[in-house]
């Protein structure tokens, strides 16, 4: 029996061009999800402990004074995550501040939300990102809001998704219009866009998920809890593996040259015949290089996976150090799910090895 080996792993964060901040902003949730990947409510409230309205600001304008001195990059993608962010009422103050930055190039900001709060919080937000846009200085708003059918019925969400995105493709202004024109075709060429996801443990959820795809003319992606029990047959199963391979965004090249694709890279053990069992430490990660995730208390780390001396310090006060090369990542396990290049190499397993 083959399988494939991982002989050299290396993330390589959009390219050259683009720089990645993640900002865990808030621990805190509104929801008490039994499946939250973050832990429960009592571990949010502890994780929280200290976070005050005065730290953010400080953490924001020592972002904003970051961007305004990067140089080298065409684009900053800002990953705002929590916890649900949208709790925050200076959520869209510190959105204005980051957004006014001086860096010469496009600002793309993500927001995952569980969509509690009123239509009229989001809307200002896009509001934020037409104000902020200028030449050559497109700022864009991507919002991801989660659908949780334990909290609000299918109507409600639907009825705030229009009332958010009354017209969804459409410009909202003249200056989406100009930016249009500017790049004919290319997605995310306005400064706002939704998309919607749909956590899936039933059958009849996947059913709902097909039904709101109907109604909105935006992208509504099925999320597979992972490590939470589920009752979905095999046929349903398959139908989501299928939509969920479909988006292959991370490649993987053996040592022939050939090259595949997987959703993430925890799928990529299934790619390889490992199941879960890949484990990252030890392999090449730019992570630190062109990105780098703060948490709600100001300080740097490489990424949020748990690992051995991944911090780069604090920035407040201006106190971390990005790295200058790709070093080896210190971690089991990796939570990326965006990009990657990793080299495999196939071998061959004898009986008694299979036996074993």
């Amino acid at each position: 029996m083959k399988t494939r080996d991982i002989i050299k792993i290396e993330n390589r964060a959009f390219g050259k061009d683009t720089f990645e901040i993640r900002w865990r902003v808030t621990s805190l949730c509104n929801y008490r999800c039994e499946f939250c990947i973050q832990g429960d409510h009592d571990r949010h409230v502890r994780d929280a402990q200290g976070e005050t309205a005065e730290i953010r600001l400080e953490i924001c304008r020592a972002l904003r004074g970051f961007l305004d001195g990067l140089t080298g990059y065409r684009r900053v993608r800002i990953h705002l995550i929590g916890g649900e962010i949208t709790i925050l009422k200076d959520l869209p103050l510190l959105v204005d501040l980051l957004a006014q930055s001086s860096f010469p190039g496009g600002i793309d900001f993500q927001i995952t939300t569980n969509f509690s709060a009123a239509a009229e919080y989001y809307t200002r937000l896009a509001d934020i990102m037409k104000r902020s846009s200028r030449a050559n200085q497109r700022r864009h708003l991507q919002l991801a809001a989660s659908f949780y059918p334990a909290y609000v019925s299918r109507e409600e969400f639907i009825e705030k998704i229009r009332a958010v995105h009354p017209s969804p493709g459409a410009c909202f202004s003249v200056l989406d219009r100009i930016w249009r024109s500017f790049c004919p075709g290319k997605k995310g060429a306005s400064v706002f866009s939704l998309s919607v996801g749909y956590p899936i443990l039933t059958d009849r959820d996947y059913a709902d998920l097909l039904e709101m795809r109907k109604r909105l003319r935006i992208p509504v992606h099925p999320v597979w809890i992972r490590e939470f029990r589920t009752d979905l047959s095999s046929a349903t199963r398959g139908k989501m593996m299928n939509e969920i391979w479909q988006k292959r965004k991370l490649l993987v090249t053996d040592r022939t040259g050939k090259v595949f694709g997987v959703q993430n890279i925890q799928a990529l053990g299934s790619a390889l015949e490992d199941r879960d069992s890949f484990c990252p430490e030890g392999y090449l990660c730019d992570a630190g290089v062109n990105s780098f995730w703060v948490n709600a208390f100001g300080d740097v780390f490489r990424c949020p996976a748990k690992g051995r001396e991944m911090k780069l310090g604090s920035i407040l006060g201006g106190g971390f150090t990005m790295l200058s090369e790709p070093k080896p990542c210190m971690s089991e396990h990796c939570n990326c799910s965006e990009f990657g290049v990793i080299e495999t190499k196939e071998r061959e397993h004898g009986a008694a090895e299979l036996n074993a």
